[in-house]
């Protein structure tokens, strides 16, 4: 494929893949080939909709060199494997999208018996699952080519503890095995679920609802909450009240949330954070009644994003207190019986922590119908957040 129409239809597929939802903010990377010896890749750490093709990068298969001042993405060699054990593949797709990453934590492939003929006939033979390496590393790339070299018959592969790769003869094939493997990966847990229960259920909202405890206390009120230097506004629906970040008082002499307080607590104690996101979201509201130690993450994206682990905090019996020590050092707290706050520098960053917070809560609670999702090691946990935080910043001062 000529270069620039190449560039042009990598930018197409990130912002579908954005706009269909298997891809969040720079999350996951696109790449096409136009040579046999070249392919074309995103960008490292760029959003999709504010690429040009100025900004989608020429790497060389062989040794994965490339020109210019763009840095291409630090999952570049993962796609020149695919195209070097995969003549017939002329688009890659690599996704953290919601369902294959919910297997992936549960570390399980799918099986041909496992899908649907119409499935299949997209997918290929199965799915197998790439073994765990940290991302960027060679590990992780040696895990997903000995996973296509050794299924030549799929055309998606779940990687383990970290989302997917979906292979296509063009852009169109490519994005159609995303969507499909996505349908997929549904279909198992909700069919698990069915097997388990004995019963009949059609969604994952219906999976999430069984896990659900009618809370004996009063739920707290849900507010999303954004810093202004010496004041905070709280925010819930059309309602907005600005409080006074030093008394707590409202300044037109209302009554302050309930939950007002703890926001206040947070922004006293952590400087960085200037938005704080409290979500009772299906999956969310499930662990915080479902789980009673903290919860550690089995993706990729929640340790680097919200923190090496979640503590559960009971709120109405041990106080703001509680909360902020258990916010220390990680961007996400869950409340007994009321789902979680999210913490970011700004509502972007708090509504990323949401993301994986409540994909990495869904990977836990499906995971227990089909073997048990395991959890990434702490040093490896630790690491990814280093590394996260200190890129993150790198471009937060640029």
């Amino acid at each position: 494929m000529e270069i620039s129409l190449a560039k042009q239809t990598v930018i197409d597929a990130g912002k579908r893949l954005v706009e269909t939802g298997l891809i969040a903010r720079t999350w996951g990377n696109v790449s096409c080939r136009v040579s046999d010896t070249q392919f074309v890749i995103t960008p490292s750490g760029r959003s999709y909709d504010s690429l040009t093709p100025d900004d989608i990068v020429l790497v060389n298969l062989e040794d994965l060199s490339y020109d210019g001042d763009v840095k291409p993405s630090s999952e570049k060699g993962l796609h020149a494997q695919c195209y070097l054990l995969r003549p017939d593949v002329n688009f890659v797709i690599h996704t953290h999208q919601y369902f294959a990453s919910v297997l992936s934590a549960v570390e399980l492939s799918l099986s041909p018996d496992s899908l649907s003929e119409e499935h299949s006939a997209v997918i290929g033979k199965g799915v197998p699952l790439a073994s765990y390496g940290l991302p960027g590393t060679g590990k992780l790339r040696t895990g997903v080519a000995n996973a296509v070299k050794n299924n030549p018959g799929s055309n998606a592969i779940i990687m383990s503890h970290h989302g997917a790769v979906c292979l296509g003869s063009d852009y169109d094939n490519a994005f159609l095995c995303a969507q499909t493997l996505e349908k997929a990966c549904l279909d198992f847990i909700l069919k698990a679920f069915n097997a388990k229960t004995r019963k009949n259920v059609t969604t994952f909202e219906d999976v999430l609802n069984a896990f659900e405890i009618v809370p004996w206390e009063t739920p707290l009120d849900c507010y999303t909450s954004v810093r202004n230097e010496t004041t905070f506004t709280m925010k819930n629906g059309d309602s907005e009240i600005e409080i006074d970040l030093t008394t707590g008082n409202t300044f037109d002499g209302s009554e302050a949330p309930s939950t007002s307080e703890l926001h206040r607590a947070v922004y006293l104690d952590r400087e960085d954070v200037n938005c704080i996101i409290h979500s009772r979201e299906s999956s969310l509201f499930a662990a915080s009644q479902s789980l009673s130690k903290s919860l550690k993450p089995c993706l990729d994206d929640a340790a680097q994003i919200a923190g090496i682990d979640t503590a559960i905090v009971r709120y109405r019996k041990d106080g703001e207190k509680a909360v902020t020590e258990a916010a220390k050092n990680r961007d996400a707290v869950l409340i007994a019986d009321n789902g979680a706050l999210c913490f970011g520098s700004d509502e972007d960053e708090a509504g990323a922590v949401l993301t994986v917070l409540e994909k990495n809560c869904s990977a836990v609670i499906a995971g227990s119908l089909i073997g048990g999702a395991k959890h990434i090691g702490k040093a490896d946990c630790a690491l990814m957040r280093l590394v996260y935080k200190m890129k993150y910043s790198k471009k937060k001062d640029a």
